[in-house]
């Protein structure tokens, strides 16, 4: 999938932070996501909000989320991403994935399709996949998510790399 985006985010940062996926379901997707067993997932928007603070930063992970061949799926997002590929990537070093979805949920025209998607880990948050309503501008809510939960620091800042598709 990384050869579909303008800018390529392999060239992202190596430092930790968050990041959030895109995501597109076109039809009606029956997916089995691991321990989440058999999901009905209806088309629309998704966004799945993640952290990278281990080897590799953001860029070591992304990359792994865009690789169509020869990844193992491991986390609940890796068998969505390989069901729909990935439509957008944002970045932002130094995030927080729960400030984040804390924020989207207060925020922004968004809801938890599955609980547990993606936080079977996290003890504060209900899932890391939000679905999006019909029309909201995510770019615009997102940095004013962004704006509110950074401390004023260009480690807030976002980076996007989007599909041309």
């Amino acid at each position: 999938m990384a050869e579909r985006f303008q800018t390529s985010p392999l060239d992202c940062t190596r430092e930790g932070g968050a990041y959030i996926l895109e995501l597109q379901v076109p039809d009606l997707l029956q997916l089995r996501v691991g321990r989440l067993g058999l999901l009905a997932v209806p088309a629309g928007r998704y966004i799945y909000l993640g952290s990278a603070y281990g080897p590799g930063g953001l860029a070591a992970r992304v990359s792994r989320h865009l690789r169509t061949e020869g990844r193992r799926l491991h986390w609940h997002i890796d068998y969505l991403t390989a069901a729909v590929g990935v439509e957008a990537v944002r970045v932002i070093p130094g995030g927080n994935e729960c400030a984040l979805v804390s924020s989207l949920q207060a925020h922004a025209s968004t809801s938890v399709p599955f609980p547990g998607f993606g936080s079977s880990d996290c003890q504060c948050c209900p899932a890391h996949l939000l679905s999006v309503a019909p029309g909201l501008e995510l770019t615009q809510g997102i940095r004013l998510v962004i704006a509110a939960e950074g401390d004023g620091s260009e480690a807030q800042e976002d980076r996007t790399f989007r599909s041309p598709l």
